[in-house]
């Protein structure tokens, strides 16, 4: 028997420029949590997994209405803006002075600011299990806890980013119900 296609899934990695302890804050933790929402409620995609380290953004997502590419340049896009105009009226003067100095001093900040992105798309259950946990393992290896399962930012209870997501179901799951 062969095994049963998966959705259109792919595995994002986004990361901040400079690599700041940025992401994790309410106001931009939360920025980035109206993007991804709107885009799960308008069915563009559907968030399945997630991991929100200081400096890098770590998805799983199911493309729904939208093509891949198409979604990610607007959220990339609308993202930067969001974050960059964010920054430029923060209270905390060393993260106002980074931007300004460090990411828009070329006046090309919403440009610059997600200095690297990369994507793979999910072609099994096992390729899609294996970028879950690199994922929850992310803040382990980066020394923030010593269990992913209690990372805030990520698929924890605390969910402290307030990101949608509903978890993966693979049609072999479903089987026999």
């Amino acid at each position: 028997m062969t095994n049963p296609k998966i959705p259109e899934v792919w595995y994002v990695s986004m990361s901040v420029i400079g690599g700041p302890n940025l992401l994790t804050r309410p106001r931009y933790a939360g920025l980035l949590a109206q993007r991804l929402n709107a885009s799960h409620q308008a069915n563009q995609i559907i968030t399945r997994y997630y991991t929100l380290l200081p400096d890098q953004l770590l998805l799983l997502i199911e493309v729904m209405k939208t093509s891949y590419h198409d979604w990610l340049e607007e959220f990339k896009h609308n993202t930067a803006r969001d974050i960059c105009k964010s920054l430029a009226t923060d209270k905390d003067e060393d993260r106002r002075a980074w931007y300004e100095i460090f990411v828009n001093r070329d006046h090309k900040g919403e440009e610059v600011f997600w200095s690297k992105t990369e994507s793979h798309q999910v072609s099994s259950r096992k390729q899609y299990e294996a970028f879950q946990g690199k994922m929850f393992n992310a803040p382990v290896k980066a020394g923030y806890v010593n269990d992913g399962g209690a990372y805030p930012y990520g698929m924890s209870e605390i969910n402290r980013a307030g990101i949608l997501y509903k978890e993966m179901e693979f049609p072999e799951d479903s089987r026999g119900v």
